[in-house]
């Protein structure tokens, strides 16, 4: 186990960092859904480890935060529309020392990427 240890624990880092990231994505997809069906504006406000999702209401506004332990993001906001679209076309951050893009075209709004 001395040996075995460290390894397995590395590797269920990995796993669980991959898995952060995966609902990462598959919650801002979820922000577009919600946009859409309820007919409401969404914006998230991303920085550092966290994502604050603004949901406007009628008369007020709510808000939902989101803590990340491997994903981290600069500073920035994304609006999605009463038709779920976002107004950007790119969420930027690091995962695990490594920059990633989640493309809205694609990803959210159902468009293929430009090349």
């Amino acid at each position: 186990m001395g040996l075995v240890g460290p390894l397995t624990m590395r590797s269920l880092e990995k796993a669980e960092a991959k898995e952060e990231f995966l609902a990462v994505k598959n919650w801002i997809k979820k922000i577009s859904y919600k946009a859409y069906y309820t007919g409401r504006t969404h914006q998230i406000k991303a920085e550092g480890k966290q994502i604050t999702l603004i949901i406007d209401g009628d008369n007020a506004q709510s808000s939902v935060v989101q803590h990340f332990e491997s994903v981290f993001f600069t500073s920035q906001v994304v609006v999605f529309n009463s038709m779920g679209f976002a107004n950007k076309d790119y969420i930027v951050g690091r995962f695990r020392n490594n920059e990633f893009k989640i493309d809205l075209r694609d990803w959210v709004n159902g468009e293929e990427a430009h090349q």
